[in-house]
């Protein structure tokens, strides 16, 4: 499909954009065709014991598409969470979407959860109020959707997510209701945890205002767990849903009143019914036996005493659900929704007297927007010299309405505004940037993550004017280098003079990409010594023009940083958080950059001397920060018991063939032989080096770490390279027969045994 947008630039010249919806793929398949089905489960309420293995193995049984988790997981903060998340992805396989919303046991600490189950849904909300998780909202499947599920958290301390009427979250969730439907998505869900209205235990703790908002706009489905029963109600309706037949119900409250519900269906209704509430806390936690009579009315079915999951199918005109239980011959239930004749609901206003502002911040895109044509403008550039990193990024932000009318320049603000559109179209040629870019710049690779670790300070004659690097340990390149291998970009010759590159070059930024996307990296992990430096200025070349180019063979490649000064001094956390600061402003507000939960990545090289003064300071600058980085630090003896835990952990340590630190980290190395004269330290063999990444496929580990691509001094190098030796004679480095020309080797092992890139 494709989309036309009129931008008109300060001449008054009307310039077309055509531009191309890209779709791309996950581990998990997605099915695509509305004219088909998919089949879901929701239940919340595990904790970590028999009835939780139950559940999820008849979730495994029930040739699910997707589960929504709805909160309240292992009930543990450690082991426990591990444990739990394993035993999910051991059934249900490591790529399974098992999505996940806060449950009041689990908002204090989601990472626990969400490093090793996250979101696995291509369609998940991208807008700044979004956080898996947290709040979010995806579409299923992501051809032609068949439903929405919007997922939000109210009152789930420490996120404090409210949803008074008027609020920006409530608006959010208003919003995305209302563009599923401008969308024409046949059904729409939103989940939490907290209930409302139920005949258990709890009481009304998401609010009336966000609960009758649902009813308002007619979702079809709201589901919830909290209270540890099964419960469904009849339709719900009040008078602004359905005026006329429930003009007698303002709201709905926990004080049952019969105008709001619809009592003269039976198990299968038209959509226009009501509204249907399903609550599923019965995933395997201890069941409540509690029965509120007062509110027993709203329920046409419910159990205290079973076990189970609620399965869900969906077709464009139908939802059938059943209450699976875990017990054969046990409670059981099941209804029907028909969509009715006159089709999806179309959006209802909030009431009047306390309208939605008219300047939503987090407005949810139409999937056909048709913009009216901009203003003229003429604004004032910044000083920015790079306006906007690529056309795809100009692109998804027209998509996505991130539309400013003021003179600044994308990266100053994080909108478009015109005269980007206008930089792109006058520097296509000259930057070699992408009309019609083919990835979609949303894309981020799930775990768990085959990452590799990158090294750019390499400089050379032909495009730097001298060598770095390669001239270290008193080396004259192109006759002698600091290695005792030349990496091989061309096999055909033996050239130092072009093979001892920069990183600054293009044409080796192209041959690297390429075979990374050969051996099925997915996240490369660059070496970073601060702003200024020799690595800074490679990585914004990478980043900010290499990436974004035509001919870039490999646009799904994701980046991330390696901070090595912790690792050779102690800085302190003012200077850690101006760090953090410019890469933000600088790096991670790039669509190339890895993100988890929207979260920009880095990974911190450390000696481990200073632990746990290494932890607090780095706990405090992401503090200050306001907790947007996603920190992974380096592995020390005890880390697993430091009081500041960051979000994940890896172990850098190439001098051996492999190692892990599980679930976080698992790492392989081809060799180590440091050209200081000294002895080789870990031969290289390819028979070792392949059992190894065997056993790293295999490994349950977030974080599976190839060291290294390209640290060439210490020889730990997998790119295509060879072994040299001094001719005495010459003073020059030279090919060594009797040595190792390993060529492609160490590619063609990672090709054979990583899995397919998503």
């Amino acid at each position: 499909m494709k989309r036309i947008y009129n931008i008109i630039p300060a001449s008054g010249l009307i310039v077309l954009l055509f531009l191309s919806l890209a779709h791309f793929s996950h581990k998990h398949s997605e099915v695509s065709a509305q004219t088909g089905s998919i089949t879901f489960g929701m239940a919340g309420d595990y904790a970590a014991g028999t009835q939780f293995h139950n559940t999820i193995t008849g979730m495994k049984n029930a040739g699910l598409n997707f589960v929504v988790a709805t909160g309240d997981f292992a009930y543990s903060s450690g082991s426990t969470a591990t444990t739990w998340d394993n035993y999910v992805l051991s059934t249900l396989g490591s790529t399974f979407p098992f999505e996940l919303i806060a449950g009041n046991h689990d908002a204090g600490y989601l990472s626990n959860f969400t490093n090793l189950l996250p979101n696995r849904i291509s369609t998940m909300s991208t807008d700044s109020l979004s956080k898996y998780a947290e709040q979010y909202y995806f579409d299923y499947p992501v051809t032609n959707p068949l439903i929405r599920i919007i997922l939000l958290g109210p009152n789930e301390s420490p996120l404090n997510y409210t949803y008074g009427q008027g609020t920006a979250n409530y608006n959010w969730v208003s919003s995305a209701i209302d563009g599923a439907r401008s969308a024409n998505i046949p059904w729409v869900a939103v989940g939490m945890h907290k209930n409302c209205i139920t005949s258990g235990t709890k009481s009304c703790e998401i609010g009336t205002a966000v609960f009758n908002l649902f009813i308002n706009k007619h979702v079809d489905l709201i589901l919830q767990a909290h209270d540890h029963t099964y419960q469904r109600s009849y339709p719900l309706r009040n008078a602004t849903s359905d005026p006329v037949n429930a003009s007698g119900c303002s709201l709905v409250t926990t004080s049952f009143n019969s105008a709001c519900v619809n009592t003269s269906v039976g198990n299968t209704y038209p959509s226009s019914a009501g509204t249907t509430l399903v609550i599923d806390g019965a995933g395997g936690q201890s069941l409540y036996s509690n029965d509120q009579t007062s509110q027993n009315s709203f329920f046409a079915a419910k159990s205290f005493s079973s076990y189970g999951f609620t399965k869900f199918t969906v077709t464009a005109t139908q939802i059938t659900a059943s209450f699976i239980n875990n017990s054969v011959g046990g409670f059981t239930d099941s209804f029907t929704i028909n969509k009715s004749s006159s089709g999806s609901p179309t959006s209802t206003p909030i009431p009047s007297q306390t309208p939605i502002p008219t300047s939503v911040s987090t407005p949810t895109p139409s999937r056909t927007p048709t913009p009216t044509t901009p203003a003229v403008l003429t604004p004032t550039p910044t000083t920015n010299p790079n306006p906007i990193y690529s056309f795809s990024d100009f692109k998804t932000a027209m998509q996505n309405y991130i539309v400013s009318t003021d003179s600044q320049y994308y990266p100053v603000d994080g909108k478009i505004n015109m005269m980007d559109g206008v930089y792109i179209l006058k520097h296509l040629t000259t930057q070699g940037l992408s009309p019609t870019p083919t990835v979609s710049l949303s894309f981020q690779p799930t775990a768990p993550y085959y990452a590799t670790f990158y090294y750019q300070w390499y400089k050379n004659q032909a495009t730097d004017g001298g060598y770095s690097y390669w001239s270290d340990h008193s080396n004259n390149p192109p006759n002698t280098w600091f290695s005792y291998y030349l990496p091989d970009p061309n096999p055909a010759v033996f050239d130092p003079a072009s093979e001892l590159y920069s990183n600054n070059d293009y044409n080796n930024f192209k041959w690297q990409a390429g075979k990374m996307k050969e051996a099925k990296i997915e996240v490369t992990i660059s070496s970073w010594f601060g702003p200024g430096t020799r690595e800074d200025v490679a990585f914004n070349n990478i980043l900010n023009s290499f990436m974004g180019r035509v001919d870039n063979p490999y646009p799904k490649l994701r980046w991330s940083m390696y901070y090595e000064n912790e690792g050779f001094a102690d800085p302190s956390t003012t200077t850690i958080f101006n760090d953090l600061t410019y890469i933000q402003t600088r790096y991670a507000i790039s669509p190339y950059y890895l993100k988890i939960n929207n979260k920009p990545v880095i990974f911190v090289y450390s000696d481990a001397n200073d632990a746990a003064l290494m932890t607090q300071r780095w706990k405090d600058a992401n503090t200050q920060m306001g907790n947007s980085f996603y920190i992974v630090l380096k592995v020390f003896s005890g880390f697993a018991g430091d009081p500041n835990q960051p979000d994940s952990w890896h172990q850098y340590a190439p001098a051996g063939r492999s190692g892990s630190h599980l679930p976080y980290s698992y790492f392989v190395s081809p060799g180590f032989w440091l050209d200081d004269g000294s002895a080789e330290r870990l031969a290289r063999n390819p028979t070792d080096f392949e059992n190894a990444v065997k056993a790293m496929v295999s490994a349950n580990a977030m974080w599976k770490l190839v060291e290294t691509w390209n640290e060439w001094g210490e020889g730990t190098s997998v790119e295509p390279g060879d072994q040299v030796k001094l001719n005495s004679t010459t003073g020059k480095e030279e090919l060594d027969p009797a040595g190792y020309l390993f060529k492609n080797t160490y590619i063609d092992i990672l090709t054979r045994n990583l899995p397919p890139l998503e």
